[in-house]
C-alpha cells in the first residue's frame, strides 16, 4: 500500500514558489525577469469569452490554401471563427502504446487566430491527471472561465490541446494498466513528429448542419510546423519535462504547477482515502476526487482551487460531481517524477529552456520540497520561474490566468520564440478583448 501511495503521488499532480536570482518572473502590479530586469512589452491578453467543454463544437473543417508550398502554404484562411475570433478544428494523431501492434487514435483541438503556415510556432499542451484537453478551454465551465488555449492563440501561436490516450475522446481499446506515464511520453513523441512533418489529419467539427466527425476520419494536414513548444499541467508537466530529457526536437518547455511534489497533508489524505481503495480494487479507471455533498466535490474545491481567486460558477461547475473525470489505472499508479528529476540531474535537458509556472496557493504541493526542487531545476537546466498570484493548482481556471499567459508570451519572446503574427497591445484591453473597460494592461520591458 505504501508503494501504491508513492506511485500515485508522483503521477497525480505537481505545483508553487517565488523567483530567484536571474531566473524569476513575478507578476501582479509589475512583472520581472531575472533579478530586477523588466520584461519587454508583450502582447496583451485577457479573459476571452468562449466555450469548448470536453468535445469540440463549432467550426467546420478548414480548407487548405496552397500558395506554392513551404512557408507560403497557409491553412484555415476560410475557417469558421467563434465569437471571440478564435478558429478551431479537430486534429487526429495515430499512436502506438507500448508494444501494441495496432495503432490508436488520439484526438486534439487546434486553436488559431487567422491563417497560419509552416513557419508558425506551435504550442502543444498536455493535461494533468483526472482531466482532458478541455482543461485548456475552460473545462466544464466553458466561456465563464479564462481559457488558456485561446489566450495563447490570440497572442499569435498555433495551439494544440490533446487528450492523452485513455482520456477524453482518445478512447483506448486495450488494457488501461498499460497506459503508463512513460508510455505517454513516447506517444507524445509520435504526436510531435506528426505535427512537425504534417502527417496528422484534420476532422470536421460540429456545426448546425454538420455533425462532428470523430477521429481518425479527416483530411491530411497541408504542411508540417517544425517549431514546437510543449506545455503540461501537473503530471502532464512532468511528462513534458521528461520528454525534453529524451528528445531535442522541441524549442521550449512550459509546465504549469509541476515544480514540486504533491505531498501536502491534504494530498496525502486524498490519495489514502479516495484513490488507494480504487487502486486496490483493481479498477481500470480511477477517480482522483470523491463526490461531495450538494452535488459538488469538496476534494476538488479544496485541492485544485483557491476560491478567492476564481469565480464561484467556475469552481462549482468544474468540481460538480458529474464533472469528475477518470484516469487510467496505469497512469495514476506509474508516476515518473523521480525518474524525470534523475534525468534532469544528468543535464539531459541540454539547452532547452524551461518555464515553471507556479500558483501561489497550490494545496497539492509540499512547499518546502518544492523550494528545494526549484533550486535543483535552476542548477541543472535553463530554468525560469513565473509566479501566478491568487491561484490554486488548476491555475488556468483562476482570474489571474490571463496574466499568466502574458508572462508566458513575454518569456517565449525573450527566448527568441515570439509569435509570428502577434496581436498589438493597443488593440486589446486587460480582458483580452477589444472593448475598452478603462483599465490598461501592464507593460513589459526587457533590459
Amino acid at each position: 500500500m505504501v508503494a501504491i501511495i508513492s506511485q500515485i503521488r508522483e503521477s497525480a499532480m505537481d505545483c508553487r514558489v517565488n523567483s530567484g536570482p536571474d531566473t524569476g518572473f513575478v507578476f501582479g502590479d509589475s512583472w520581472w525577469l531575472g533579478g530586477g530586469r523588466l520584461i519587454q512589452k508583450a502582447v496583451a491578453l485577457g479573459a476571452l469569452s468562449f466555450f469548448l467543454g470536453c468535445v469540440d463544437g463549432g467550426p467546420y473543417l478548414p480548407k487548405a490554401q496552397r500558395v506554392g508550398m513551404s512557408v507560403s502554404a497557409v491553412e484555415a484562411e476560410d475557417d469558421h471563427s467563434d465569437s471571440d475570433g478564435i478558429q478551431r478544428s479537430t486534429v487526429c494523431f495515430s499512436v502506438k502504446n507500448g508494444t501494441d501492434v495496432n495503432s490508436s487514435s488520439v484526438t486534439g483541438t487546434l486553436f488559431h487566430r487567422g491563417p497560419y503556415n509552416s513557419a508558425s510556432k506551435v504550442i502543444l499542451i498536455n493535461h494533468g491527471t483526472a482531466s482532458n484537453r478541455s482543461q485548456w478551454d475552460g473545462g466544464a465551465a466553458g466561456e465563464e472561465s479564462p481559457q488558456v488555449a485561446r489566450l495563447l492563440a490570440s497572442a499569435g501561436y498555433v495551439v494544440i490541446a490533446y487528450d492523452r490516450l485513455g482520456f477524453g475522446d482518445s478512447v483506448y481499446s486495450g488494457d488501461p494498466r498499460t497506459l503508463t506515464q512513460l508510455h505517454s511520453v513516447f506517444m507524445m513523441n509520435q504526436v510531435i513528429t506528426q505535427i512537425r512533418t504534417g502527417t496528422f489529419t484534420r476532422a470536421r467539427v460540429s456545426e448546425d448542419d454538420h455533425p462532428t466527425a470523430a477521429c481518425p476520419t479527416g483530411t491530411p494536414a497541408s504542411f508540417g510546423m517544425p517549431t514546437v513548444i510543449i506545455g503540461g499541467h501537473s503530471s502532464g508537466g512532468v511528462q513534458a519535462m521528461n520528454y525534453a530529457t529524451r528528445y531535442h526536437d522541441i524549442a521550449a518547455v512550459i509546465v504549469f504547477n509541476s515544480a514540486g511534489p504533491t505531498t501536502s497533508p491534504a494530498a496525502n489524505d486524498l490519495f489514502s482515502r479516495v484513490v488507494n481503495p480504487q487502486v486496490a480494487a483493481g479498477l481500470p479507471y480511477v477517480y482522483l476526487f470523491g463526490p461531495g455533498p450538494s452535488g459538488i466535490s469538496t476534494d476538488c474545491l479544496a485541492l485544485t482551487f483557491y476560491q478567492p481567486g476564481a469565480d464561484a460558477e467556475v469552481y462549482n461547475t468544474n468540481c460538480a460531481n458529474q464533472n469528475r473525470l477518470l484516469t487510467p489505472f496505469g497512469d495514476i499508479t506509474n508516476g515518473i517524477r523521480g525518474g524525470t528529476l534523475a534525468r534532469i540531474g544528468q543535464h539531459l535537458m541540454g539547452s532547452t529552456p524551461l518555464l515553471l509556472l507556479i500558483s501561489d496557493h497550490d494545496a497539492f504541493v509540499n512547499v518546502s520540497a518544492q523550494d528545494q526542487q526549484i533550486s535543483f531545476f535552476r542548477q541543472n537546466a535553463d530554468t525560469t520561474t513565473l509566479i501566478q498570484p491568487n491561484a490554486g493548482h488548476a491555475s488556468m481556471f483562476h482570474r489571474t490566468a490571463p496574466q499568466g499567459v502574458d508572462g508566458i508570451v513575454a518569456w517565449l519572446t525573450s527566448k527568441g520564440l515570439a509569435p509570428a503574427n502577434p496581436r498589438h497591445d493597443e488593440d486589446l484591453d486587460d480582458h483580452g478583448d477589444e472593448h475598452d473597460d478603462g483599465v490598461s494592461t501592464p507593460d513589459f520591458d526587457l533590459n
